[in-house]
């Protein structure tokens, strides 16, 4: 009894005492500078921007006044090269994803006027109301090659490149394209072509391939691999607007002259070359048609049919604009005669319109090596029937057809009606408008293809309010993957196998579809732009 009243004495001293303890400050003790520090941002990544930007993103820090930025150019996390240091207020930023957390709210900013083709670290601290630093978030990035150019067009011994003036370069370097193996030219630009944005390069060879740097002294603005009209070795001869292209082709074969590239100038006060028909005689091998232009316009020919009186191996038109004018003739070419075809027949980078029936019709009994359309614009095709390509012959080949890089707008009956064996069909990268001409059906395949590949187009317009297929008769898989149409069209029986939809009408997505302008409309946002449909359009 004695010992707990002890204890009990002995607790009722010690209680007040830790009372009294308790009631000062437990942490008011010096805090070491270095510690004395908010916590550093997190989620700071890298994301898409291009040659010359990059967008960041990263969390905010509590109580920050600002965020600095620091690049450092030609290195991975050395930063023993910055070039640049930005200071963001704070209260300047927009957020790009909301959060009740601050440090858990996100922000998007966007980096400008970087070079291309370069390694850059970044590294990004922030500092708060009180001018205490967070540690550094870092991290290395690299640059895709620039792109200054905004147009071009080859001729037959020049070039002409346009580019953005805003974004200087003073000198092409130039070669033949030889692979790693390049030897390059300088040719200086003047200090009006600087001002003007676009210069022409001469002295080239016809019908050879180049590849030409942009400069700005040792930077790399641009880059541009092309071919030079013409076919290297043939003869080469200036039209004029008065010239019989008929007679001209016949004295030439009597010339023993085989391989021929004519020349068409832009004529004056929007003149047209009046053809009408051409007509192939037998003992011409290759036959080049190049439209010779600096300008954006091209040559204009009235031409609605080519004929052949013999096999020529190559046919090719570039940088032409061909208006068939509705003739009554109907088929551009008509190959109906296995004594009288071509191997090969190519249009690049040319403007046709208003062909009655199809561009190119193969109903003999031939083999054919290539049909290749490249870079186009064509309007008003087929719709008087047939289709845009037509083979009217089961016992035909043909080993490659292929449109590319093209618009087509106005397309009747079919894309393509075929039949005969055809190792690969290819369209890549094709924008297809209807508005005025309802197609039934998109591909009409009568035998199996060796193989079929349809990538990055996209399909829009009403369809004069006619029902789609994909395909017609006896069925053959073809796969839409990286396609896309717009809503406002609708498919039969046949789907558009794994074609995305966009949730809108080609009014809604593109600037001028009916008119003819496919860029995408300001503001819009499409999943497939700067990817799908002809590249022309993209920005």
């Amino acid at each position: 009894m004695k010992l707990h009243k002890l204890y009990t004495l002995i607790l009722c001293a010690i209680i007040p005492a830790c009372i009294i303890s308790c009631s000062d400050d437990a942490n008011d003790w010096p805090v070491d500078p270095s510690y004395d520090a908010p916590f550093r941002s997190t989620g700071f990544e890298a994301k898409t921007g291009s040659a010359t930007s990059i967008y960041i993103t990263y969390k905010g820090v509590l109580d920050a006044s600002k965020y600095v930025f620091e690049f450092s150019e030609g290195d991975s996390l050395l930063f023993n090269n910055i070039v640049r240091t930005v200071d963001i207020l704070a209260d300047t930023l927009t957020v790009y994803s909301d959060n009740k957390a601050p440090t858990k709210r996100e922000y998007r900013t966007l980096f400008e006027d970087l070079k291309g083709t370069t390694r850059y670290s970044v590294r990004m601290k922030a500092i708060d109301k009180s001018n205490r630093e967070t540690g550094y978030v870092q991290l290395s990035f690299a640059t895709p090659a620039e792109q200054v150019m905004t147009w071009h067009r080859f001729g037959i011994n020049d070039v002409t490149i346009q580019w953005d003036a805003k974004r200087p370069i003073n000198k092409f370097l130039y070669g033949i394209d030889k692979g790693e193996e390049n030897v390059y030219k300088t040719r200086t630009l003047t200090s009006a072509e600087q001002a003007a944005g676009i210069a022409t390069l001469t002295g080239l060879e016809s019908g050879t391939r180049y590849n030409i740097l942009l400069m700005l002294d040792d930077q790399n603005r641009g880059s541009l691999k092309g071919v030079t009209l013409g076919k290297a070795g043939s003869s080469l001869i200036e039209v004029e607007e008065t010239t019989n292209i008929n007679e001209l082709l016949t004295a030439q074969v009597a010339l023993g002259n085989k391989n021929l590239t004519l020349s068409f100038p832009l004529l004056p006060n929007d003149g047209i070359y009046e053809i009408g028909q051409i007509n192939i005689p037998d003992g011409i091998e290759s036959l080049y048609f190049a439209g010779s232009s600096t300008e954006k316009e091209l040559p204009k020919l009235f031409l609605h049919a080519v004929r052949l009186n013999g096999v020529v191996e190559d046919i090719t038109f570039s940088s032409i604009n061909i208006n068939a004018r509705t003739n009554a003739t109907a088929y551009f070419f008509n190959v109906d005669n296995a004594e009288r075809y071509f191997k090969n027949v190519r249009f690049l980078s040319c403007e046709i319109n208003n062909i009655s029936r199809s561009l190119v019709r193969l109903s003999a009994a031939i083999d054919v090596n290539e049909v290749i359309i490249d870079d186009c614009i064509i309007f008003n095709v087929a719709v008087s029937g047939y289709g845009f390509y037509n083979t009217g012959n089961k016992n035909m080949s043909l080993k490659k057809f292929s449109i590319t890089n093209t618009t087509m707008r106005e397309i009747g009956d079919q894309v393509g009606d075929i039949q005969g064996v055809h190792d690969m069909f290819i369209m890549d990268h094709v924008t297809f408008c209807n508005y005025t001409t309802g197609l039934p059906k998109f591909i009409r395949w009568r035998n199996a293809p060796g193989g079929s590949q349809l990538t990055n187009n996209i399909i829009t317009g009403t369809n004069n309010d006619a029902v789609l297929n994909s395909v017609y008769g006896t069925q053959y898989y073809m796969d839409f993957t990286s396609c896309y149409k717009t809503n406002e069209w609708t498919w039969g029986n046949y789907e558009f196998t794994n074609i995305t939809e966009v949730a809108m009408s080609g009014e809604e997505l593109f600037v001028d579809p009916r008119g003819g302008d496919f860029h995408i409309k300001e503001g819009v946002r499409f999943a497939g732009a700067n990817k799908v449909g002809d590249p022309r359009w993209w920005e």
